[in-house]
């Protein structure tokens, strides 16, 4: 360990321990940390930890240097890269990918509900990654709002939930 990494906080191990917890609490498979960039030390070490104790799969975002600052910041969480992948905007079998990593809410759904499902988050966010989590995020609480499942129609209305007055989305 090089002199300027210290071991992560206890005060941030702890609020990860919380986040342990809560995801077995919720079957969530899948973590995705966005602005991957500007994580500390001490964060990307509990994310390391939390990884290891879960097995919870990491989706790490960030600009095209990401890739770089993690593996100069933290090479104990960069050993644990799997792939990187570069992309301009989101396709519908990206999003597919990510529905399955949700788990219990997506599975048993039909495959053309999940192909509906993928090309209308992709249509909603215009292909932009941190507006489409944002649409699936308001669209999985109109689920549990209305008890319902996850459709193609619930993510329409979580799309329209967040569009800004007087601007609306095709759908």
């Amino acid at each position: 360990m090089s002199a300027l990494r210290r071991p992560a906080a206890p005060t941030a191990l702890r609020g990860f321990m919380r986040v342990q917890v809560h995801l077995a609490e919720t079957g969530i498979d899948v973590l995705v940390v966005d602005d991957a960039h500007r994580l500390a030390y001490n964060t990307m070490e509990a994310l390391r930890r939390l990884q290891d104790r879960t097995g919870i799969g990491l989706v790490l975002m960030g600009p095209s240097r990401t890739a770089a600052l993690l593996q100069r910041r933290c090479d104990e969480l960069w050993m644990r890269v799997e792939r990187i992948h570069e992309m301009d905007g989101v396709r519908p079998r990206e999003v597919f990918g990510i529905l399955n990593a949700l788990g219990k809410r997506w599975t048993g759904r039909a495959a053309w509900q999940q192909v509906e499902i993928s090309r209308t988050l992709v249509m909603q966010s215009g292909g932009n990654f941190r507006l489409l989590l944002a649409v699936l995020r308001e669209a999985l609480v109109l689920t549990r709002a209305r008890r319902r499942a996850l459709c193609a129609g619930l993510v329409v209305m979580a799309a329209k939930t967040l569009a800004p007055p007087g601007l609306s989305r095709a759908g």
